[in-house]
């Protein structure tokens, strides 16, 4: 799993809900570590991604992991929630859409729809 969201208290956030669910767990504060530690590391199958990051649109940073991996399953989450904020991200090349703070029930209902 990584993890690319700049605040801190997020990461920690999500770490804590999925310390049972991964070996392996990413952490990074940019969407250019998000690239270079995804081809660094080609066995990842989640990333969560920050819709507000400093360094790059998020919908750039899918494209560019869709064009390394068109199977890994992305997840973008956002504390804004805004009507039409799903559909943008699931345009984009999302699987899904999650609200932060992230809620530790809603996280597993979607980490298991795609990991069972």
């Amino acid at each position: 799993m990584l993890i690319t969201d700049d605040e801190i208290i997020s990461r920690k956030l999500i770490l804590k809900s999925a310390q049972d669910l991964r070996k392996e767990i990413i952490e990074v504060k940019t969407w250019f570590e998000t690239i270079e530690k995804f081809k660094e590391h080609p066995n990842i199958n989640l990333i969560l991604v920050d819709v507000q990051m400093p360094d790059m649109n998020c919908y750039e940073l899918k494209i560019e992991i869709r064009e390394l991996n068109s199977d890994v399953i992305i997840i973008t989450q956002s504390v804004f929630g805004l009507n039409g904020d799903r559909e943008k991200a699931l345009l984009a090349g999302s699987n899904d859409y999650i609200t932060k703070p992230i809620d530790k029930t809603e996280f597993l209902i979607v980490l298991n729809k795609y990991f069972g």
